[in-house]
């Protein structure tokens, strides 16, 4: 097997100085440093025992020999190597075990043989023979000879490129640390000596031999040139070719040095040579004798010299220099046609303070960033930017110049992402070199263009700055020139000539219009007023129109593309509209027609944006009559008939329903948008419509006077896609509105309008001062009493205006309800509505003849309801001027009400205080469906007796008679249904027990002995109850008379009621069932009431008269025999006087004992509200003692007298009756609750 070693390695491996091969182990190796040259290195292999050494290679690659001719394979001449050695150096040519750069190899046949000497050629794998090797070493263990150690170091030198000139890294004079013969020095130049902004870096030759030859490199590789630019060779360098010095220059920015630019080398003979970088830093061309770059004679100040380090700096590193005199829309970068150019120049559209200054930006066109080598005017360089980060990198700069004097830029701002960032430079007076400008650091252009238009005369003082003149040339205006959004004014250059476009508002609503001036007027203009648009004269066709002063270009606001008129202002404006000759509309002439002298520009407008964007004015009051909005009353033919808005007479004008609202709708001709909305002739803010086709409107509007000046409140615009746009009114006179916000799409279902849409437009017509919407519902009304007000739609309470408050203390004693809506001074009333049933979707408005709306001033509304919680009889009092009227429900409530003359008397019902007029009140609610249940009469003393009758309601009958307080004749019992009787009996109930404890509460206290003020003996012209004895255990008639009935009924049955005999004088059908046997009673619990009633000790109300007589029962006129009465009285006297303990913590009265159930029969309610409130049914004495000691919490057996035990117990167990909870006073109990006791 044949030995092979790659010369690379430097075996043996590691620190051993003998051993073997690391490739091979069968060879033997040694390594040590070179005797005598101490800075080399040798490495040799001996070949095995039993084979010789076949190949040489370096890292695989066998080596190969070059005789003068093709390279040969090593192995070709010594295929049976006995001993190689390798010499290296060790700083240069060593990395670890590796040699990288192998000098001498020296190859011997046998043991006795001489070497053969090698030398490498550059890449380690080529090799050449040595020539003399005479003085070559043949054992390593001696020195070697001097001319040994100097082929190695001219190896190494060589090899090793030690006498490069490296121009990117070398930055000072160099010795060569392996020969020490080669020497050059460095030394930089800059400005004055070269072109400002550029450095130029000199190496000059000072080798101690003429023959060493020095390789210039860029980065470690050598650069070659061409003189031809097709063939290249090495550029080296050296005495022996009169070289003396090599220049590189580059731009001052490039701390790096990465492009150089231009390369020139001197002779001793004085003759100079240029070449310059063709873009990859390694090819060169020779330029000599172009222009600028003579051979001899050098200048470095002439400008071609700058001119090509300009060009080739933006070539190669992208270094620009800014021109700060530009001061057109180009492209620029050096006077250089043969690249890119890199900068863009444009004048900033919204910079500037007309007719002062503009300002100009420079950006890269390429890229993000500029990399800035200096600061020009033309052609002079300026200076002072010594406060500027070097590279200069600039995504922006901005250049502020007078107006009509580019050579005079006085401030730039650049703009980065370094720290050069936010820096402004001004220019000081009369020079070329400027000066940072700390007091604007961090401005943007934009924020500082307010400062520079006032303080622009100082900041241009001593720069000379020639003004304005009237242009001489003609002007092209461009009339499609607009300013950017949220800008109101630019400017644009025609010919050079700056124009300044301002936007200014029309004396019509809807239009803007762009004004074009010079910077000094008159002027020139010519008839090209955009691509493919011209102006056509009728006089001098073809000739400029001269001494213009402005030309202003009319738009639509909703359409910023599309000029309508043109307005050329020379001594007065005179006015041309478009007309397109070719059918194309971006492709015509605009026209002066004689008629439009004698036409105001709201005529002309409105006719051309008819015609050219389709869009007409809508006029809120009468839209299909557009003539109001024209001095003359004569509307554009286009707008009045092409485009006409006419009236729709379909289901799109059905008003809302059951309000005072009326509804109308319009239809547009197709394809057709709303230019502006007006009202009266009068312009309106707030409705902002898209450019888009409208298909009809709606208008909601509040009725006015008769001549149709109706108030409108809300809008909606329908387009054709079938979307809505709906805006609301702000004010009275209809001309601000605000679009409407939340769902709008429950205003309408299937096209008909919901109570969703009334209470919107209730809301708009509250909120803007028209008047409220007073909603009379009961449920509204029990909301807000004595509580929040109610009004509009608004979270604000100060926008609440409607108060209510419950019926007037001169009807507390009344089984009525009633609440009364108040609105204050300030405020106007604009309808009335209420709910039926307190259905929220069936709404119903009150109407009456003689009443108008709205109605201004403070004013109240009297609610009269009936049962089914709808209200049938008002009174409105005040307003302006002062309504103060009844009014009651039509037999059809969908009918407007009426007005009620002399059946009540006209005066609030708060004066209501004596029986006939309550009668008169009580009448008319019976007439109108009202429970039948009071009666009125007043004695002498001042007592008020008050009648409940347990009968149902009597409907109003026209033709039949009512008695005082009753709504006409009685209806028979047989018809009644059990449920309405009961729920007829709870309303009594419950509004009397009410009006029992307000009345005695509000009772002023009086002074009596404890024996006065146990009885109470009622009149005897009104009582027909025996006096009452607190304490004592005998029974009423009734009570008695009620337990024998008890004892003998069966179930279900009732108990019989007694006549003046003492018999039962009620029909079966008529009289009370026992207790516990009502409709939720179990079965087992009848008969059982008595044994769980405890004996009264209080009287009843029943019995004698005081003279022992028993009294008859006083009849109702009208009434039939079954149609029994319980009186309770109500007594005007003081009650007895409370003892201490009494009167403490006295108990918070319920306004109102609501929703009181009869779920069974009904028994004498006088006698048990005698027995327990006293003898003449009030809450007085002992029974008022007890029910504020009881704060009402249940009462029980032994801790209260049995009368207030009887109260609690026999009720619930003869009726049984269960009180309302939410009064919070009273509940109803269970049997089994009677005996538990109080916390």
């Amino acid at each position: 097997m044949s030995a092979n070693v790659n010369i690379k390695s430097k075996c043996p491996i590691g620190n051993k100085v003998n051993g073997t091969c690391h490739d091979d182990p069968r060879i033997t190796a040694k390594k040590g440093t070179v005797s005598g040259a101490r800075s080399y290195g040798y490495c040799t292999h001996n070949k095995p025992l039993s084979t010789f050494i076949r190949d040489l290679n370096y890292n695989r690659k066998s080596l190969q020999i070059e005789n003068g001719g093709p390279p040969k394979p090593l192995t070709g001449t010594h295929s049976m190597i006995w001993e190689t050695v390798t010499y290296y150096h060790e700083q240069y040519g060593s990395n670890g075990n590796d040699i990288t750069k192998p000098l001498l190899l020296g190859i011997k046949f046998s043991s006795w043989a001489q070497h053969d000497w090698y030398e490498n050629t550059g890449n380690s794998i080529k090799w050449k023979k040595v020539d003399d090797p005479t003085h070559f070493p043949t054992d390593n263990n001696i020195p070697v000879s001097p001319e040994f150690k100097g082929k190695l170091d001219g190896l190494a030198c060589s090899l090793h490129n030690l006498h490069k000139i490296d121009i990117h890294n070398q930055r000072n004079s160099y010795t060569c640390s392996v020969c020490s013969k080669a020497k050059i020095g460095f030394k930089i130049d800059r400005f004055p000596q070269v072109p400002y902004g550029y450095t130029g870096f000199e190496y000059t030759l000072q080798d101690l031999e003429n023959s060493i030859t020095h390789p210039v490199v860029y980065g470690g590789t050598t650069i070659r040139y061409s003189d031809d630019r097709a063939h290249y060779q090495d550029f080296k360098i050296s005495h022996e070719g009169n070289y003396e010095s090599i220049t590189v220059y580059y731009w001052e920015g490039e701390g790096v040095r990465e492009n150089p630019l231009i390369i020139e080398v001197k002779t001793t003979g004085h003759v100079t040579f240029w070449f310059e970088n063709t873009g990859d830093k390694i090819t060169w061309v020779n330029i000599t004798g172009t222009p600028g770059f003579p051979s001899t004679n050098v200048d470095h100040t002439n400008s071609q010299f700058k001119d090509k380090l300009d060009v080739l700096s933006c070539k190669l590193g992208g270094i620009v220099e800014i021109d700060l005199s530009k001061h057109a829309d180009e492209e620029y970068c050096h006077n250089d046609g043969t690249h890119t150019k890199r900068i863009k120049v444009a004048l900033n559209p919204n910079i500037f303070g007309f007719p002062n200054y503009l300002t100009f930006v420079h950006t890269q066109k390429r890229g993000n960033e500029l990399t800035i080598g200096g600061f020009k005017i033309g052609d002079t360089p300026q200076t002072g930017f010594s406060g500027l980060q070097s590279p200069i990198k600039a995504s922006k700069i901005t250049v502020f110049l007078p107006t009509c004097d580019h050579n005079n830029p006085f401030l730039f701002h650049i703009e980065s992402k370094d720290g050069n960032n936010g820096k402004w430079f001004k220019r000081t007076a009369g020079g070329n070199n400027w000066e940072e400008h700390s007091g604007l650091t961090g401005q943007t252009p934009e924020g500082a263009n307010d400062y520079v238009k006032q303080a622009f005369s100082e900041l241009t003082k001593g720069l000379t700055v020639t003004p304005c003149k009237a242009p001489p040339s003609v002007i092209q205006l461009d009339i499609n020139k607009r300013p950017a959004d949220r800008h109101t004014e630019t400017v644009y250059l025609s010919g050079g000539i700056p124009i300044h476009v301002k936007k200014a508002a029309t004396s019509t609503n809807g239009f803007f219009k762009l004004v074009h001036s010079t910077a000094k007027t008159p002027f020139k203009l010519g008839l090209n007023v955009a691509r493919d648009q011209t102006i056509k004269k009728t006089k001098s066709p073809g000739t400029p129109i001269l001494d213009v002063q402005e030309v202003a270009v009319y738009f639509w606001t909703l359409n910023h593309n599309l000029p309508i008129l043109l307005g050329v202002t020379t001594t007065e404006e005179k006015y041309y509209s478009y007309g397109s000759t070719t059918g194309n509309i971006g492709h015509g002439s605009w026209i002066n027609f004689s008629f439009y002298a004698s036409k105001p520009s709201t005529y002309l407008l409105d006719d051309q944006n008819c015609q050219r964007n389709h869009a007409v004015p809508f006029d809120l009051k009468i839209p299909t009559d557009p003539s109001i909005l024209y001095t003359n009353t004569q509307a554009p033919v286009c707008v009045q008939t092409t485009r006409r808005i006419t009236e729709s007479d379909s289901q799109l004008t059905q008003d809302p329903p059951n309000s005072n609202y009326t509804t109308k709708a319009y239809n547009m001709k197709p394809h057709t948008k709303i230019s502006r909305v007006t009202h009266k002739g009068d312009d309106t803010t707030g409705i902002n419509l898209k450019d888009e086709k409208i298909s009809k409107v709606r208008v909601h509007s509040y009725p006015g006077d008769l001549d149709g000046n109706d108030t409108p409140l809300m809008l909606q615009f329908m387009k054709h896609d079938g979307d809505s746009e709906w805006f609301e009114s702000t004010n009275k006179d209809g001309t601000q509105w605000a679009p409407v916000t939340g769902n709008t799409g429950g205003f309408y279902s299937s096209e008909q309008p919901t109570e969703n849409l009334t209470n919107k437009l209730d809301s708009i017509a509250c909120s803007i001062g028209i008047g409220v919407t007073m909603n009379l519902s009961l449920d509204n009304s029990m909301r807000h009493v004595n509580g929040t007000k109610y009004c509009c739609d608004s979270s604000s309470v100060a926008e609440m205006k409607v108060t209510v408050t419950d019926k007037p203390d001169s009807l507390n004693e009344m089984p009525i309800t009633c609440y009364k809506h108040e609105i204050g001074g300030g405020d106007s009333l604009a309808g009335i509505k209420y709910y039926e049933n307190g259905d929220a979707t069936k709404r119903k408005n009150i109407t009456a003849a003689g009443l108008y709306f709205p109605i201004s001033g403070s004013l109240s509304v009297y609610t009269f309801y009936c049962k089914d919680k709808d209200p049938v009889l008002i009174y409105i009092e005040g307003g302006k001027p002062g309504v103060n009227k009844w009014f009651k429900k039509s037999d059809d409530g969908n009918k407007p009400w009426v007005r009620l003359s002399n059946e009540l008397p006209n005066e609030i019902p708060d004066n209501f205080k004596e029986c006939d007029k309550k009668t008169k009140l009580l009448e008319q609610l019976g007439k109108l469906g009202c429970p039948n249940s009071w009666h009125c009469s007043q004695n002498s003393s001042g007592t008020t007796m008050v009648g409940i009758s347990y009968n149902n309601s009597i409907p109003h009958d026209p033709n039949n008679s009512a008695v005082s307080g009753q709504g006409g004749a009685g209806r028979n019992q047989a018809n009644d249904t059990k449920g309405d009787t009961w729920s007829w009996f709870s309303d009594i109930f419950q509004t009397t027990f009410d009006s029992l404890l307000k009345s005695q509460k509000n009772t002023k206290k009086t002074t009596e002995t404890p024996e006065n003020s146990k009885t109470q003996t009622a009149p005897d012209d009104q009582s027909h109850g025996s006096t009452r004895q607190l304490g004592s255990s005998e029974k009423s008639t009734t009570e008695q008379n009620y337990e024998e009935a008890s004892d003998k009924r069966g179930p279900g049955q009732p108990v019989p009621r007694e006549s003046e005999s003492g018999t039962s004088s009620l029909p079966p059908e008529a009289k009370p069932p026992p207790p516990g046997t009502g409709p939720a009673a179990p079965a087992e619990e009848v008969g059982k009431a008595d044994t769980d009633i405890q004996e009264s000790t209080g009287g009843g109300s029943g019995g004698s008269q005081t003279d022992g007589t028993t009294p008859p029962e006083p009849t109702i006129p009208g009434a039939t025999p079954h149609e029994g009465r319980i009186e309770a009285q109500v007594s005007s006297q003081p009650s007895a006087q409370l003892s201490d303990s009494a009167q403490e913590a006295e108990p918070q009265l319920p306004q109102a004992v609501s929703g009181l159930e009869v779920v069974g029969g009904a028994v004498g309610l006088g006698s048990i509200v005698s027995s327990v409130f006293g003898g003449a049914g009030g809450l007085t004495g002992f029974g008022w003692w007890i029910y504020k000691r009881s704060k009402g919490d249940p009462l029980v057996l032994g801790t209260y007298p049995a009368n207030l035990y009887l109260w609690f117990t026999y009720i619930p167990k003869l009726l049984p009756l269960k009180l309302h909870q939410k009064s919070g006073l009273w509940k109803s109990f269970p049997k089994s609750s009677i005996h538990r006791k109080r916390p």
